[in-house]
């Protein structure tokens, strides 16, 4: 194979251009001469062109038959369709689009993955806070409404505030604290904590509305007039999300309720 029928392998993406036919034309003798060679316009590309951007030996050589050798025929059928040159090489690299959708779906994965657990840690967190929410007030309220208190009822207030939470289980993720606040008349200016029973689960929990026969710290424009009695119920929660310090970490959920007893002041310490 000559130079030029290389470069024309090149330029066609690794076939060989095929050799154009002699044109006969007759004389005046009636004998036909062949005229002189035309190459069709497809093929008229300059040699010294191509030669200077595409390199002729990163291709097989050719039979004389115009088929490649035996041994090289495979590196021949891969390189059939192979661009010239390292330029357009990394030209059809950057447009080359197979396994795009697959890159991007790996790409977005990570993101997707984030944003599932996240919707799911946001959507459990409000809802605890809206059972802990109610189990404080369902606490203080059936706590208000008894006439007397003892321990065995308290234990089955406590206990039923598992129903209330389900499906999550307060065990060592939860703790209620019911306590009795009571304003003297004309002995105290300020109440302070008479009782406190606490129950509903194992997690550690310190009453924020302060230790028994101390001062309670009550919520703003929270004011007591003489001899009223108050019940209050503290809920705490811990919250786990699935994804740990990602969005946010550990944090227990803190809600209060007070109520004002029904059938007379809940002074007296349960027995």
């Amino acid at each position: 194979m000559n130079r030029f029928s290389r470069i024309m392998r090149c330029a066609r993406g690794g076939e060989v251009a095929p050799a154009p036919l002699p044109l006969v034309r007759p004389t005046a003798s009636g004998s036909a001469r062949p005229s002189r060679l035309r190459t069709p316009k497809l093929l008229r590309v300059s040699p010294r062109r191509i030669a200077t951007t595409h390199s002729v030996q990163d291709y097989p050589r050719v039979a004389s038959h115009g088929e490649p050798e035996r041994s090289e025929r495979g590196g021949a059928e891969r390189g059939r369709n192979a661009p010239c040159g390292n330029a357009a090489i990394l030209t059809r690299f950057f447009f080359e689009k197979s396994g795009i959708a697959i890159t991007e779906f790996a790409l977005a994965l990570p993101v997707l993955i984030m944003l599932f657990f996240g919707a799911v840690d946001v959507t459990r967190y409000i809802l605890i806070v809206q059972k802990t929410e109610k189990l404080a007030h369902s606490v203080a309220n059936v706590t208000a409404q008894s006439a007397s208190i003892t321990q065995a009822t308290l234990n089955q207030v406590l206990d039923a505030s598992s129903d209330i939470m389900n499906p999550y289980p307060m065990g060592a993720s939860g703790h209620i604290i019911v306590s009795s606040l009571y304003k003297e008349a004309g002995v105290s200016t300020t109440p302070t904590v008479r009782w406190r029973y606490e129950g509903g689960g194992t997690l550690a929990a310190t009453s924020a509305i302060g230790a028994v026969g101390a001062t309670p710290v009550m919520p703003t424009a929270f004011t007591f007039t003489d001899r009223e009695n108050v019940i209050a119920a503290e809920v705490f929660y811990r919250f786990s999300p699935l994804l740990p310090n990602v969005w946010f970490g550990t944090t227990t959920i803190y809600r209060s309720a007070f109520y004002t007893p029904r059938f007379g002041a809940l002074t007296s310490a349960p027995l």
